[in-house]
């Protein structure tokens, strides 16, 4: 699990972080493992230069990943936008790997099986009834 503890320790010392450039972290799947987080937090400590590393600071790649999953408008609630793809997710996979049934998955869920529709058209999540 990516922390703050995790990260200061690959960052080698000290990191301060803004919540945005912690979520971008997190959302990376750092295909490189360890040694590509600790080059890229780095790089990004440097280019930061004594200030708290932000989103910007982040090697491009993980900038990308951020600002695909965290549109603009969507910055000042990140908690809000990543519920909802977190959700989005759960659902998504529910729905193609479970091999439950929609009745069932919606009890599994703790929901109505109409109130699943709901979601799973809200958040764009091709179904069959």
């Amino acid at each position: 699990m990516l922390n703050q503890a995790v990260v200061e320790s690959l960052a080698g010392g000290e990191a301060q972080l803004t919540v945005a450039a912690m979520v971008a972290l997190m959302l990376y799947p750092w295909p490189g493992g360890e040694a590509e987080l600790r080059a890229g937090l780095a790089a990004a400590r440097r280019q930061a230069a004594g200030r708290r590393i932000d989103v910007g600071h982040l090697p491009r790649p993980v900038q990308e990943v951020f600002r695909a999953a965290v549109p603009p408008g969507d910055r000042p609630n990140l908690l809000e936008c990543l519920s909802r793809q977190a959700e989005a997710a759960l659902l998504a996979w529910g729905i193609q790997h479970s091999g439950l049934s929609r009745e069932a998955l919606a009890r599994e869920l703790g929901i109505t099986r109409s109130a699943l529709y709901k979601k799973l058209q809200r958040l764009g999540i091709p179904y069959r009834r």
